[in-house]
């Protein structure tokens, strides 16, 4: 839950891999991402409008939300990734600006053998 600041992702890797976090960039990451994985230059976009069930024609028509697209790369699968939650620094009750933020998204990518 992204209001929780003791909030935890732990992910096991079967392989070594990259593993991507896809952060929304209208707010500041969090230390946890910005000390242990690279900021890409690459951007996702989510529509999250769902209730108007408008559909656009194009390339970024109807996008919302701009994700920054960040990488660890995880050589030895045996020690777990944690990741952490999205505003540790306040609590349980972060100020309702924040709450506009989306959840971030996770991805692994096998490394080529």
């Amino acid at each position: 839950d992204k209001r929780r600041s003791d909030y935890e992702i732990t992910i096991g890797l079967a392989r070594p891999a990259f593993v991507y976090v896809f952060w929304d960039q209208r707010y500041a990451p969090p230390k946890w991402l910005e000390s242990r994985f690279d900021r890409t230059d690459y951007k996702i976009a989510m529509d999250t409008n769902a209730s108007e069930l408008v559909m656009g024609v194009g390339p970024g028509v109807l996008v919302d939300d701009i994700f920054s697209v960040w990488r660890l790369r995880v050589d030895d699968p045996s020690s777990p990734v944690q990741l952490g939650p999205l505003w540790a620094e306040f609590g349980d009750d972060p100020p309702p600006e924040k709450m506009g933020v989306s959840m971030y998204g996770i991805a692994a990518v096998a490394l080529q053998e």
